[in-house]
């Protein structure tokens, strides 16, 4: 094929993305969802216990949000029978629960306003958008889909079946004149994939057009409940957000590129044996410059411990961390010996 064929047909691709939608005909960074792959799992593979509260449980940017009796557990799994696909999250129901009036479950994640601004949303010029992913069950569950503008307090949601084989889910999602997404740093939008929900959640008929969010009984009207049997596991990957009307193919991004966007929200260091002699001979003070720079300033602590010698024996001390959006501080004071050293794992979290 000649190299002019070649070109006509990569204009060809650019004019159709155009068509529907498309961020100026862009063939990469269509996707607007960092890790939509489930590769990157900073926190560890598996939490356990899920229910109470809301938990970022072990893949990065997505949080099991919750208030229940009933509990999850959420994992990073393999995937062998999806092609181009590897891990996805897996949901297994531990303890089953009929939901009473207020409570909730879903698989949630948030964009920030920054990596919004391409939809135009609140503006003349408001672009359609459409959701897409995989998901299959250990049975049949309705499932709802929900989008919420936390700016403008908006929202729609549109209802999904799994099976037991993976289904691809593609979901419109109207364009919206009405509440632009600020352009900052936080929350702008948030995907809601309802499993669970009492009749507070479930009562209202459900909005499949953009409308202001009133009350919160027709977030997930017509779920079914997914925490009816400990039996009972959700799977999930290859989420895509885009501009336009078509879901195109999952945009795949390399690991260390997933990784680097990742670590904006949350960064785990697992800190060298730093000695130091000390201030005053009761005090260790380090300071650490971030690899990557965080959404806001992080907040964490030291998973494991500061330790300092005396005579001969490491003693633990108690630590304080200051974070930054690009460093930390660690303090350790009122030690009793003059040499000490930093060792731990740290966990630096500035999620949405």
């Amino acid at each position: 094929m000649s190299l002019a064929r070649d070109i006509a047909d990569l204009g060809a691709v650019t004019s159709r993305l155009d068509t529907v939608g498309g961020s100026s005909g862009a063939l990469s960074n269509r996707n607007l969802v960092i890790n939509g792959a489930m590769q990157v799992a900073q926190r560890g593979t598996s939490t356990t216990g899920i229910g109470a509260s809301s938990v970022f449980g072990s893949v990065d940017r997505f949080q099991v949000a919750s208030g229940t009796t009933g509990r999850v557990t959420m994992a990073q799994d393999n995937v062998t029978d999806l092609a181009g696909f590897t891990k996805c999250i897996k949901i297994s129901c531990t303890t089953a629960r009929t939901p009473s009036a207020s409570e909730l479950m879903f698989l949630r994640y948030a964009w920030e306003g920054h990596d919004l601004q391409r939809i135009s949303k609140g503006t003349a010029s408001a672009k359609p958008t459409k959701i897409s992913f995989y998901v299959k069950a250990s049975g049949v569950f309705n499932m709802a889909c929900e989008l919420y503008d936390a700016d403008n307090n908006r929202h729609i949601s549109q209802l999904f079946a799994t099976s037991t084989s993976w289904n691809r889910i593609e979901l419109d999602i109207p364009a919206d004149t009405t509440g632009a997404y600020g352009d900052d740093n936080g929350a702008g939008l948030l995907m809601q994939l309802w499993f669970h929900g009492g009749t507070d959640r479930t009562s209202g008929t459900l909005p499949s057009t953009w409308a202001t969010k009133s009350s919160n009984t027709n977030q997930a009207a017509g779920i079914s409940n997914f925490l009816s049997s400990t039996s009972n596991e959700l799977y999930f990957t290859g989420l895509q957000y885009e501009v336009g009307t078509e879901a195109t193919d999952f945009e795949h991004r390399s690991f260390g590129d997933q990784l680097h966007r990742c670590k904006r929200y949350f960064q785990k260091h697992t800190m060298p044996q730093d000695y130091s002699d000390g201030v005053s001979n009761t005090a260790i003070y380090r300071s650490y410059i971030l690899p990557v720079e965080m959404r806001a300033n992080g907040t964490g602590a030291v998973v494991s411990t500061i330790r300092y010698w005396s005579g001969g024996t490491p003693t633990n001390a108690s630590a304080s961390v200051y974070a930054g959006d690009n460093r930390f501080n660690i303090t350790a004071t009122s030690l009793t010996a003059a040499r000490g050293y930093v060792d731990g794992v740290l966990s630096l979290d500035a999620e949405l």
